[in-house]
């Protein structure tokens, strides 16, 4: 009876170590993939982007009908990563897309991407280090405005992740995601306050130095 039942417990397992080692080749594709997606939204090669998107896209889908077939993939947490950097280049897109194109900011959520709500809002937090980059960038071309929006975005993210209050059980390091946020929030601001000043400072200076030659 024994030899019976752990003979059916090694074919069990034994298939759900195959789904998990197909499972974990595709969250590596998708996490490469993400990357790639980052670096092509700075360059604003945005063509690339979505067709990058496209090909996740179906990744996605296999993970989920592998996930069907073997539920325990789903909640292992082998997936999360996967998914919430996925989530993190997805707004990313949609962010700097809308600002630059001096459009309404309207983010994907998690039935569009296909990803569980928790991990949806760790992505979702995560974005925030990407947005400060482009502020950087934005600051050094003096595009002030367009640095401006995407500040206004941080600040909206923050208020509205502050107002959730969940146990780490439920959204694992969420406080520390929020501090995360904050942090970058202020930062952003701090930076484009001072170098506005500064530019206003040359600006007068050199206006001052043609008056008086």
């Amino acid at each position: 009876m024994l030899k019976e039942i752990l003979k059916d417990i090694k074919v069990k397992l034994d298939m759900y170590q195959d789904k998990r080692e197909q499972a974990i080749i595709i969250c590596r594709r998708i996490l490469r993939k993400t990357r790639e997606c980052i670096k092509n939204i700075h360059i604003q090669d945005f063509k690339k982007v979505r067709a990058i998107f496209t090909e996740i896209e179906k990744d996605i889908t296999e993970i989920w009908n592998m996930s069907k077939e073997e539920p325990k993939l789903l909640y292992s947490g082998l997936l999360n990563d996967a998914f919430k950097e996925y989530v993190e280049a997805r707004v990313f897109f949609d962010v700097f897309n809308a600002v630059i194109s001096n459009q309404e900011i309207k983010i994907s959520t998690p039935s569009d991407l296909k990803v569980p709500e928790e991990v949806y809002i760790l992505g979702l937090s995560e974005v925030a280090g990407e947005i400060k980059r482009e502020i950087v960038y934005m600051i050094r071309e003096n595009k002030f405005n367009v640095a401006w929006k995407m500040i206004d975005f941080l600040s909206e993210l923050y208020n509205e992740l502050a107002k959730l209050v969940y146990p780490g059980a439920i959204i694992p390091g969420f406080k520390n995601r929020i501090d995360y946020v904050r942090i970058i929030l202020v930062s952003s601001e701090e930076l484009l306050v001072r170098t506005m000043k500064e530019y206003k400072i040359i600006e007068i200076l050199s206006k001052s130095k043609e008056f008086r030659s």
